[in-house]
């Protein structure tokens, strides 16, 4: 086998499996078996188109948002030729949007991850509220009852993070397919998402997930 062949094989064994990159280019933040096992489901689900709804409930300080953080990173990694949409509601902009949009961002701005991005595709930041790799983006936006979300593209992963703090009549109005999050035909599907009122029966930090279809 060629080096050449090494590297290709290497690449492909990061990119190809959510543990191997998290363990590759977040060797400090490496995401833990409990993660993963929860992360997997949905990434399955996306590159299968299989349009499925999930719900996260992590206790409190025990790694949701670095999870979320790096799955985000990831699919914006794997997609940024195919291209999609992440959209990702929070009860806040600032600071539960911001600080969730820089964690992600932090988390594409390593050597390596510069590297896998390619030669024409690198990690930008956009308008304070996007994050994306070539042409996959990631848009941070708030839930809360007098801002507007309208208008981006959830046909990756539609996400509510801290979802037993979001209105559920404001989530389905606005971040629903049919409210305001536009919707492609061969994209995210409105039941394919977790309504917020589902997770706030846990005492605990939550996100509801829409892993949307991509054909």
């Amino acid at each position: 086998m060629t080096v050449f062949e090494e590297k290709a094989m290497a690449l492909r064994h990061i990119l190809g499996d959510l543990g191997a990159y998290s363990r590759a280019l977040q060797p400090r933040f490496a995401l833990r078996g409990y993660q993963l096992e929860a992360a997997g489901p949905i990434v399955d689900s996306i590159r299968e188109g299989r349009g499925r709804q999930f719900a996260l409930v992590f206790s409190r300080q025990s790694g949701k948002d670095e999870l979320i953080a790096q799955l985000v990173a990831y699919l914006l990694t794997i997609y940024q030729r195919a291209g999609g949409g992440i959209v990702l509601g929070s009860p806040t902009l600032r600071p539960q949007s911001e600080i969730s949009r820089r964690r992600a961002m932090a988390r594409l701005d390593n050597p390596l991850s510069a590297a896998l991005q390619g030669t024409t595709a690198s990690a930008f930041s956009r308008d304070g509220q996007v994050v994306g790799v070539g042409r996959a983006e990631a848009y941070y936006l708030s839930a809360a009852p007098t801002t507007n979300a309208r208008g981006a593209t959830a046909s990756l992963l539609l996400l509510a993070n801290e979802a037993q703090d979001i209105v559920p009549e404001r989530w389905d109005a606005v971040f629903l397919p049919d409210g305001g999050i536009d919707e492609r035909d061969d994209g995210f599907r409105g039941d394919g998402v977790e309504r917020p009122d589902a997770a706030r029966a846990a005492d605990a930090a939550s996100a509801g997930v829409g892993a949307g279809r991509w054909a």
